[in-house]
């Protein structure tokens, strides 16, 4: 993703070499806090939006899910190549697989769940290579 996107998401960066700590729950902060973009609702009209061929509007969702992605990716599989190479793998899966978002869930969720077994898939396949 380019460095763009990573701006737009506005990530706020805490180094974890201080002791901030997260004021909703009282522990050391080790990733960067994500503001909140977009509330549900609008994340689901610009889904719909991207849905209808709306270029524009699937560079903002990708944009702002990229964050969310890239977290649940480096929680399971920690700092690397691999991490970067299952954030790829997401985002073109959630590019391609948006024609099929039914809209059930928050499009925030759906992004979640694709990243997690992408890194587990991602997990496996590098337990074989060692093997």
């Amino acid at each position: 993703m380019p460095l763009r996107a990573i701006d737009r998401a506005r990530l706020v960066k805490k180094s974890a070499s201080h002791a901030s700590l997260d004021s909703d729950a009282g522990r050391p902060l080790s990733w960067p806090r994500v503001a909140p973009l977009r509330s549900p609702h609008e994340l689901l009209a610009l889904a719909r939006r991207a849905q209808d061929g709306d270029r524009d509007a699937m560079r903002e969702l990708l944009a702002d899910l990229y964050a969310v992605v890239r977290k649940q990716i480096y929680y399971q599989l920690g700092p690397g190549a691999l991490t970067d190479d299952a954030t790829q793998e997401t985002m073109i899966a959630l590019h391609r697989g948006l024609a099929r978002f039914r809209g059930d869930a928050s499009p925030r969720t759906w992004a979640t769940a694709i990243a997690a077994r992408i890194a587990r898939r991602t997990r496996r396949r590098e337990a074989r290579q060692l093997a």
